[in-house]
C-alpha cells in the first residue's frame, strides 16, 4: 500500500501454479495515489488470485502490452481498478480461464473520462464470469479490435458498461459477437 508515482514491469506478471489448489503469487496492490502502471508483457494467471493487480481509487492509466489470461484459480489474471481516471490499454486479448472471474477487468466507479482499448478479443472461458470487462460510470470511449466471444462458463465473454447517468461517447467493436 501507500503512494507510488509509477510502476513499470519490464516483463510479464506470471501467477503461481494452481497445483493443490494453492493461492498463487505475482500480485500488485496499491492503496494510494498512482500515476500509471505498465506491464510490458502479459498478465498470466493460474492459481487463485495470481497475476492480479488491485488499485485504489486515485490513479491514472493502466497499460498491459500483452494479454490478460485467467487460469484455473478464481480471480486469476485480473485487474480490479475502481478509480481508473485516464486510460486502460490492453495490447492483446482478455481471455478467461477455468476459475470464477478469471481473465477479467473490473473498473467499477471510474471517476473520469476513461478510454478503453483492447487490441485483440474479449473471450470467456470455462469459469463463470471469466473473460469479462465490467465498468460503471465514467467511460468515454471503448475500442475492441477483435471479437467478443462467450465461453462455457455462465456469463463469460462479455463487456458490461453500466452508465447510470450517460452512455459512453463511443463503442467500436471491429470483430464479431459470438
Amino acid at each position: 500500500g501507500g503512494d507510488a508515482k509509477t510502476i513499470t514491469i519490464g516483463g510479464s506478471l506470471i501467477g503461481g501454479s494452481h497445483a493443490g489448489g494453492s493461492t498463487g503469487g505475482a500480485r500488485i496492490f496499491v492503496n494510494g495515489v498512482l500515476a500509471s502502471i505498465t506491464v510490458s508483457g502479459s498478465l498470466l494467471g493460474d492459481a487463485q488470485d495470481s497475476a492480479r493487480i488491485v488499485l485504489g481509487t486515485d490513479h491514472g492509466s493502466v497499460r498491459i502490452n500483452g494479454d490478460i489470461v485467467g487460469g484455473n484459480g478464481d480471480r486469476s489474471g485480473t485487474i480490479d481498478s475502481p478509480g481508473m481516471t485516464k486510460s486502460l490499454f490492453i495490447g492483446g486479448s482478455i481471455r478467461g480461464g477455468g476459475g470464477l472471474g478469471s481473465g477479467s477487468v473490473d473498473g467499477n466507479d471510474a471517476t473520469g473520462k476513461l478510454a478503453i482499448f483492447v487490441g485483440g478479443d474479449v473471450a470467456g472461458g470455462d469459469g463463470d464470469d471469466s473473460g469479462v470487462m465490467d465498468f460503471q460510470n465514467g467511460v468515454s470511449k471503448v475500442t475492441i479490435e477483435g471479437s467478443v466471444i462467450g465461453g462455457a462458463g455462465s456469463t463469460s465473454g462479455r463487456i458490461e458498461i453500466d452508465q447510470s447517468n450517460s452512455f459512453p461517447g463511443s463503442v467500436l467493436l471491429k470483430g464479431d459477437v459470438r
